[in-house]
């Protein structure tokens, strides 16, 4: 045989009545997981293993979708838990996520009906460990960009969304560039071939401008340290705790809305404001080039307070994040 010539070793009928919309993933070097549309187009999951010849073996099935279960697109997310978009009851769209055990046994783990429209030609790529990236058609079929979280329970939740294409985005296959940039290669208007390219602004961005450890103990602290100093109560420690996750995972634009809700949670003055943002900085340790960066959007913030707070400016703003107005 010459050198990349192709041999079909063997092979395995897992499925004698429908094997449609098949997306599959490596779990370890003999182990596999398939999503696909089995019989009557529901939606299945399976575990495979290889042995040292290369024999398929079956080891586990999971009809995860008793309706339908069309246009898949499974990913790894670690060892024993895998996402999955694709096409549910009515045509729309899904998120889920399933977990093997030690013995490659899958269960449902968590689920978001992320489309009530349509959920079709689905093509999803991890963006880090918690995040994933999502091109599919939605509603007319239209081409839609969507980012999703998962949580510490793998509980979904839809971060933005983006309708790239008003009349068409189908056969999508999309393609991780780099932490932040994508390529989408699609059928567009009148079928014809298109490739774009997408960019985001990640959490993941500003967890690591903040060498922010995503642990229980690190949000302890703050809170901890926030509610000492402001003597806040039950509902607004709620508040404030909702506050800190998202700014966690969301864009550096809603760091903006997020200063905004921590103040109009607490009624506090400006001084107060800069207080929290001094707390913030040293809680996580922020470095000098971090400061210069998040210095910028601080400032932008500030021409925007007196008239979205009505603050009655006295001090003059230096945009250090070292120093509240008090300081200067």
């Amino acid at each position: 045989m010459a050198l990349y010539d192709i041999n079909q070793l063997q092979s395995l009928e897992h499925d004698t009545i429908n094997g449609n919309h098949n997306s599959m993933v490596m779990i370890d070097n003999t182990h596999f997981i398939l999503a696909y549309a089995g019989d009557g187009l529901d939606g299945f999951i399976k575990t495979f293993s290889i042995d040292g010849s290369y024999n398929i073996t079956e080891i586990d099935s999971l009809e995860h979708d008793i309706v339908n279960g069309g246009y898949h697109s499974l990913v790894k997310i670690d060892a024993t838990h895998f996402i999955l978009a694709y096409m549910g009851l009515n045509w729309d769209g899904y998120i889920k996520v399933f977990t093997i055990d030690v013995d490659y046994a899958i269960t449902q783990t968590s689920v978001l009906e992320h489309d009530i429209s349509n959920g079709t030609y689905n093509s999803l790529v991890m963006i880090d460990t918690t995040h994933f990236i999502l091109a599919y058609a939605g509603d007319g079929n239209d081409g839609f960009i969507k980012t999703f979280s998962i949580d510490e329970s793998y509980n979904i939740t839809q971060i933005d969304v983006l309708e790239h294409d008003i009349k068409s985005g189908q056969y999508n296959s999309l393609v991780m560039i780099d932490s932040t940039h994508f390529i989408l290669a699609y059928s567009g208007t009148d079928n014809d071939g298109y490739i774009k390219t997408f960019n985001i602004t990640t959490g993941k961005t500003l967890i690591e401008t903040f060498k922010i450890a995503e642990t229980l103990s690190k949000f302890k602290v703050i809170l901890k340290t926030l509610t000492e100093t402001f003597k806040i109560t039950e509902t607004t420690f709620k508040k404030i705790t909702k506050t800190l996750i998202e700014v966690f995972t969301i864009t550096e634009t809603r760091i903006k809305k997020t200063i905004r809700i921590l103040s109009e949670t607490f009624k506090i003055t400006e001084i107060r404001t800069r207080t929290i943002i001094k707390i913030l900085s040293e809680t996580f340790k922020i470095t000098d080039k971090a400061k210069k960066k998040l210095n910028g959007i601080w400032l932008i913030w500030m021409r925007k307070a007196k008239d979205l707070l009505g603050w009655n400016k006295t001090n003059k703003d230096t945009g250090d994040w070292n120093k509240t107005p008090k300081d200067n």
